[in-house]
């Protein structure tokens, strides 16, 4: 298989991806985060200083003032560009 063919397999076969998801029913009947299982009791924190809190984070040597959320993103067809620009 050439770089080409092999390239094209990947991009049609990622396509075929997008699709199935779009045009079939491919949820879990019930997806959770199992949180609901628990039962938290809620207990203040008078004692802290909300300014003496440190939410930063360290990434590739530079600080950020608070951490970061990376979501997943879709490639390889000109459909996976437009779901990742909307």
């Amino acid at each position: 298989m050439t770089k080409v063919t092999k390239a094209s397999a990947t991009e049609s076969r990622k396509l075929d991806h997008i699709l199935i998801n779009l045009e079939q029913d491919v949820q879990f009947p019930r997806l959770t985060t199992g949180l609901e299982r628990y039962r938290f009791t809620h207990q203040a924190l008078p004692e802290l200083n909300l300014n003496d809190i440190d939410t930063s984070v360290k990434v590739f040597e530079k600080r950020l003032l608070a951490p970061i959320l990376i979501s997943s993103m879709t490639g390889g067809t000109d459909m996976a560009r437009a779901i990742n620009r909307n």
